[in-house]
């Protein structure tokens, strides 16, 4: 299985853990995935940065699902927006599901 190029460049130290994982999620991974993706890409031996990763894949795998759930209910397909209405409908739509502070 080929590495996904997300968790590969965040091995080769191009982008963060937390960004490789929110990348991830806009690629429509829920937690199971993302950890599938991750275990798929160890090294051998498994290096720091790897080791880190499935770290926080699995600490924080009820956060993942959760906002892969929001991800899901908002469209995380950005590529065809039509201009500054579709723009503002995307959004509008994403604050629509967003808790609420306090």
């Amino acid at each position: 299985m080929a590495v996904n190029s997300t968790i590969g460049l965040y091995l080769a130290g191009e982008i963060s853990p937390q960004v490789a994982l929110s990348r991830l999620l806009l690629e429509g991974m829920d937690a199971a995935q993302i950890k599938l993706a991750v275990f798929a890409a160890r090294p051998d031996p498994p290096t720091a940065a790897w080791q880190s990763l499935a770290a926080l894949t699995a600490e924080q795998a009820s956060t993942l699902d959760r906002l892969a759930s929001e991800v899901g209910r908002t469209g995380s397909d950005h590529s065809n927006l039509g201009g500054i209405a579709g723009i503002a409908a995307f959004f509008d739509n994403a604050v629509r599901f967003s808790p609420r502070p306090g």
